[in-house]
């Protein structure tokens, strides 16, 4: 299957945010200027990083915010502070 370089490059975004979430090995800075700088060069919309954003809450945020199971509250810090850092809410 050939992804377009901008569906190519969502999926990468995808990626660095699930990882930034999940396991916040790279700086904050590092992950926002990447997002930034590639849905800029390849003409990634903002809505379309808002539904990659959205997506990523619900599958590997949420899951892990129940106290009586696997709780994980740093993955929403995380995830709060990356959308902050991108201008989301």
């Amino acid at each position: 299957m050939e992804f377009s370089p901008k569906e190519f490059f969502l999926k990468q975004i995808e990626g660095k945010i699930r990882s930034y979430v999940a396991q916040g090995k790279e700086s904050l800075h590092k992950v926002a200027k990447y997002i930034k700088t590639v849905s800029t060069k390849y003409g990634i919309p903002s809505q379309e990083i808002r539904q990659v954003i959205t997506k990523v809450r619900e599958e590997t945020v949420e899951p892990f915010l129940n106290p009586k199971g696997i709780y994980r509250p740093e993955r929403l810090r995380r995830f709060e502070d990356l959308c902050k850092e991108l201008g989301f809410k």
